[in-house]
């Protein structure tokens, strides 16, 4: 049975490079990257606000998906 860090960490590798693919795939459709750098900026704000008790999984999907975004405009020139 996997363990609880190791079923962690593959679901952070999982959402991480689910993002990255879409986020390719949109930008190539003409997502803009200002559009990217507003939704980076809601993604800050919405980890920020764990009002309800999301909770570790919410936690981990919020940083992987930040952790994408961050790494592409990175790549891009863009951050």
């Amino acid at each position: 049975m996997e363990s609880h860090e190791a079923f962690l960490e593959n679901k952070y590798n999982e959402v991480y490079d689910s993002v990255v693919a879409d986020l390719t795939r949109k930008k190539d459709q003409g997502y803009s990257v200002e559009r990217m750098k507003m939704d980076l900026d809601t993604f800050y704000v919405h980890i920020d606000q764990d009002l309800d008790g999301r909770g570790q999984l919410f936690h981990l999907k919020m940083t992987a998906t930040i952790a994408a975004y961050e790494a592409l405009l990175h790549e891009w020139g863009e951050l």
